[in-house]
């Protein structure tokens, strides 16, 4: 079940982080990640918005290296007043050899994108920290959109935190899944859902120096072992031979409302091919 985002129309309001900067291979704040630890959060991609925003949507790129594993987790962090003191938001992004941008190369795509209704008060200041798998941490890019004053705030579900399911922090990754190939792979379980979620994202990371030139079909379902409904099916993600990783940038997602016991949530894949090594999923929720 694909519950498309409403669409930027709905919205009178609109900031996006890149503001006029010419397009480039490389849009948005430069992060420095931590071996494994997260870094320092990088100066502001937004400072103290104007007005209250509802709905946010993330891109990270330029996150390769030839011949390098870069597995790597993002926080989101708002800070509500002056943009030095930044709780986490939206937390585990992963953003594992994330693309430059454009199709004219072998490692350009459209990064990694993620979509999310949360509130964000006005005034607030929008930053991003990273942690990687690898001793030579590099740096990578984060932009993000938000968008507040929608023509009709009865029609606006948003919520207020959002939960990341199946993070391994010690490698910067998810839960390992194993790819099928021919037909779906099996359903591997990411971690109980402890909060009461209703919108759901999905995340796939990839540890592998030699990676592909391949696409991949993610699924994540939510239920038991014996019953799952998918409620995200055949999101579209590509890898290229030179390490390099594009999710799509349109807005997929799911309004699907589970209780804050009770339920799994499950990831698995298909390839085209012969799929990487090391790869693994993640979920994320939004509630409140």
């Amino acid at each position: 079940m694909l519950v498309p985002f409403r669409g930027t129309n709905d919205y009178s309001y609109r900031v996006d982080s890149i503001g006029t900067t010419r397009p480039g291979t490389v849009m948005g704040t430069t992060v420095t990640p931590g071996n494994n630890t997260k870094g320092s959060y990088a100066t502001a991609m937004i400072s103290s918005l104007a007005r209250d925003c509802y709905f946010i949507s993330i891109q990270i790129n330029a996150n390769t290296s030839a011949a390098a594993a870069r597995n790597t987790i993002i926080d989101i962090g708002v800070d509500p007043a002056g943009g030095t003191a930044y709780s986490v938001l939206i937390p585990d992004l992963l953003g594992s050899c994330a693309s430059i941008l454009g199709g004219l190369s072998a490692t350009g795509g459209v990064g990694v994108w993620y979509h999310f209704p949360v509130w964000i008060r006005a005034g607030s200041s929008i930053s991003a920290r990273a942690s990687i798998n690898n001793a030579t941490v590099g740096t990578l890019a984060v932009r993000c959109i938000v968008y507040g004053s929608p023509k009709d705030p009865r029609d606006v579900r948003l919520g207020t935190k959002v939960t990341a399911i199946g993070i391994a922090a010690a490698t910067s990754s998810g839960t390992a899944v194993t790819s099928g190939t021919t037909s779906e792979g099996a359903w591997t379980s990411l971690g109980a859902v402890a909060v009461p979620g209703w919108w759901w994202q999905l995340g796939m990371g990839v540890s592998d120096s030699t990676m592909g030139a391949l696409m991949y079909y993610a699924d994540l379902g939510l239920g038991d072992a014996t019953n799952k409904f998918a409620v995200i099916e055949n999101e579209a993600i590509q890898t290229s031979g030179s390490e390099a990783l594009s999710k799509e940038g349109k807005v997929v997602g799911c309004e699907y409302s589970v209780p804050d016991s009770g339920v799994t949530a499950y990831g698995r894949l298909q390839c085209s091919g012969t799929a990487d090594a090391s790869l693994s999923m993640a979920a994320y929720c939004v509630s409140g």
